[in-house]
């Protein structure tokens, strides 16, 4: 009888991965607006990390490729396709800056979500987060990170690859690799586990959660437009901020609920 009544008492306790939408989304608001700031100047920091890197690439590649029409068998027209006509010393330099760029930009990546982190939990941010080199103290969580990078896109374009609802899947089970690498300093493997264990019986309902944000989202920018153009930036601003600060609450609570 002891075991009937146990069970029977399990039954009605909510399931360790279990969460609320409305709750998460409420929090996530509350939490952009007590931190609007700090994800302003987060932004702020990442437009300009990047900005330039972007800038150059985008009038490099319109210097070395030329579009030039080309016979095709296959619809017996002529179509416009790419060529390259850079020089061999410039096909040089052109891939060197390619190499730095691609870093550069992990190093940026790497250092967005750390800001989530401290924004999330009031730390006082500073602008030169968004730049720092890793260095001895983080350098192996930040191989960690490159790692857990590979084997995500690799796996997840397999994924797309047989099919696009095992690419869903695989990104929903390990949606929350990085954070696990970068919050919590888990190897590659562990985060994989972890963000496994967090996602269980859930992944559908992840997925119905993101398509909110989405909804919610698109729905701030098309004020932002009514608003005029002016509206847009601020619109975008405050969608990509609440998302962020949505989605860092999900992954705590979820993580707190497996530990």
């Amino acid at each position: 009888m002891e075991n009937t009544h146990n069970n029977h008492i399990n039954s009605h306790l909510p399931k360790r991965n279990h969460f609320e939408m409305k709750a998460n989304l409420s929090h996530g608001w509350s939490k952009f607006k007590s931190q609007w700031s700090n994800i302003l100047m987060a932004f702020f920091a990442y437009i300009v990390a990047i900005a330039p890197f972007e800038i150059i690439t985008y009038f490099w590649d319109k210097r070395v490729y030329v579009e030039v029409s080309q016979w095709s068998e296959i619809l017996q027209d002529s179509v416009a396709v790419s060529k390259w006509v850079a020089g061999p010393a410039e096909t040089i330099l052109y891939v060197i800056f390619s190499i730095i760029v691609f870093f550069w930009g992990l190093i940026i990546g790497y250092n967005l979500i750390k800001s989530y982190f401290s924004i999330y939990d009031e730390d006082v941010y500073k602008f030169s987060q968004m730049f720092v080199i890793p260095n001895k103290e983080n350098f192996e969580n930040f191989t960690q990170y490159i790692l857990g990078t590979i084997v995500y896109v690799v796996g997840f374009l397999l994924g797309l690859i047989l099919l696009i609802i095992p690419g869903i899947y695989f990104a929903l089970r390990f949606q929350f690799i990085f954070n696990l690498i970068i919050d919590k300093k888990m190897r590659v493997k562990e985060a994989f586990s972890m963000s496994t264990k967090m996602t269980e019986n859930i992944k559908w309902k992840l997925l119905g959660f993101g398509f909110l944000q989405a909804i919610i989202s698109f729905g701030i920018i098309v004020v932002g437009l009514i608003a005029l153009l002016v509206g847009v930036i601020p619109a975008v601003f405050v969608a990509m901020g609440w998302v962020m600060m949505t989605s860092v609450g999900l992954y705590r609570r979820l993580y707190l609920a497996n530990k």
